[in-house]
């Protein structure tokens, strides 16, 4: 009589969850049953395929047919609940495993730095085996493959204990000249990182020593030590660098607001304020400067903000003035040219109103179009009305008059644009130097590049703008000369 081996008994009733495998009643305190389906080969009795689980009524069912021999498809096919293909699950773990054994054997090539790895490895191996509910002649092999891993780890740890053992004074020789030097790097290097990477190349080193722990405790309190000196080297450096970065900062926000309350150029201002945010974001600070500064940088946009929202009032209540004003020339000019007599007067008018139309006085684009439109009616009204001879005559005269008039408007507008260029030019200059000091100053951190990227890039764009107005003043300075002596001929 053949009898389940405890272990395949476990197997199969994982495989039948726990139910009988012919009416499918899961087994709540009843006698299980285990059944084999047909004679099988010497050894093959471990095999979970040729076994089942019944209960007890089920099971007496079966035997008292024992004179059939069916075929083993005729057999599991009448067991509709023994769950024959649940076996995903198993190969998968199978999977794993094999995994594992073929990465041990890729480490394997280098023993001397891969033991440690192989070793956890293996360990993991040994304790999915424990997990899983293995087929007997699947379990001896894997077990037996895991077995040959770790005698050949055994073997390689014992050469090397007894290698160390041999060496022991050179080895320990060889480790003191790295621990004073990696001593030396945490005490006096500015490269912490470089530090940090040798001294934990040291601890790697002494977890391959097979060494005694009262042997290997006095090099680990000396590499703690040596992490405590460059972590406390750190802190400091950084406590200097914050103290640093308050003192530069702190003039530059109060600058800042200064110039929000009371710089008449707005987008210097206010290119001025976000220079000095992005300082703020990439500087290192104490908490309670952070705050401070936060405070500081916000002040200040509010206050540009402020003067912003009163100079567009400002500006509003201009426009609305000077549309006012050329408003009721246009008037007068339209009805001298609607009812008037005289063609010279009211033709003086309309270019009087243009005249103060095209002198840039601010005023809101709609305004402006329809004080064109309606002078441009005036205009056409007025030579409709006069006979050719006498508009002919007044034409003459008033081209005489207008280019007197417009060549030294056109003069005094051209002086007026000199003008104005040299004091943007000043500007630049101004902005040019600041941003070449602010390069000499900028100072070590994190976004030391980009910061230095940005202030290149500002001194070229302004640089580039220093020369355009430069050529354009040029320009202008001699058409001021061929206009002035064109008036004297």
């Amino acid at each position: 009589m053949l009898l389940f081996p405890q272990k395949l008994k476990a197997v199969i009733w994982a495989r039948q969850n726990g139910q009988c495998g012919l009416c499918g009643l899961k087994f709540l305190g009843q006698l299980e049953k285990y059944h084999y389906l047909q004679k099988v080969a010497k050894g093959d009795y471990l095999d979970l395929n040729y076994g089942v689980l019944l209960c007890e009524p089920c099971y007496s069912q079966v035997n008292a047919q024992s004179d059939v021999d069916p075929s083993v498809d005729g057999s599991r096919s009448e067991y509709p609940f023994a769950n024959w293909d649940n076996s995903d699950e198993y190969q998968r773990q199978l999977d794993i495993i094999n995994q594992h054994f073929n990465k041990c054997n890729e480490l394997s090539s280098d023993l001397e730095n891969n033991w440690h790895d192989i070793k956890g490895m293996l360990i993991q191996i040994q304790n999915q085996l424990k997990t899983i509910r293995f087929i007997y002649k699947d379990y001896f092999i894997y077990r037996d493959t895991l077995n040959m891993e770790f005698d050949k780890l055994r073997e390689f740890q014992t050469k090397k204990a007894e290698y160390f053992e041999l060496n022991a004074q050179e080895i320990e020789k060889n480790i003191n000249e790295q621990m004073e030097k990696g001593e030396s790097l945490a005490a006096q290097s500015e490269d912490w990182a470089s530090a940090r990477d040798y001294l934990k190349g040291i601890q790697k080193l002494l977890k391959g020593i097979p060494w005694k722990k009262e042997s290997l405790d006095p090099y680990y309190s000396r590499i703690r030590v040596a992490f405590g000196l460059i972590w406390e080297r750190q802190m400091a450096k950084e406590e200097t660098l914050k103290e640093e970065n308050q003192r530069n900062l702190a003039p530059k926000i109060a600058m800042a607001q200064i110039m929000a309350q009371s710089s008449d150029n707005y987008r210097e201002t206010r290119d001025f304020i976000k220079e000095v945010q992005e300082e703020f974001k990439g500087a290192k600070l104490k908490k309670e400067d952070y705050d401070e500064f936060l405070k500081g940088i916000r002040a200040a946009f509010d206050l540009l903000w402020e003067r912003q929202i009163a100079r567009d009032k400002d500006f509003e209540e201009q426009c609305a003035l000077n549309y006012k004003v050329t408003d009721e020339l246009a008037r007068q000019a339209t009805e001298a040219a609607y009812f008037g007599e005289n063609f010279i007067e009211a033709n003086s008018l309309i270019k009087e109103a243009k005249n103060q139309i095209f002198q840039r006085r601010p005023m809101k684009k709609e305004q402006v179009e329809e004080l064109k439109e309606r002078l441009k009616l005036a205009s056409e009204t007025l030579f409709s009305r006069f006979p050719l001879e006498s508009e002919k005559k007044a034409h003459a005269y008033l081209r005489l008059q207008e280019f007197l008039n417009n060549t030294q408007l056109s003069i005094e507008e051209l002086q007026e644009k000199a003008s104005r260029l040299s004091l943007s030019i000043a500007r630049d200059e101004e902005s040019l130097t600041y941003q070449r000091d602010k390069l000499a100053n900028v100072r070590p951190g994190n976004r030391e590049i980009e910061i230095k990227n940005s202030i290149n890039n500002k001194i070229s764009d302004i640089s580039n703008r220093i020369a355009e107005k430069k050529m354009s003043l040029d320009v202008i300075n001699v058409k001021i000369t061929e206009l002035s002596d064109s008036n004297i001929s």
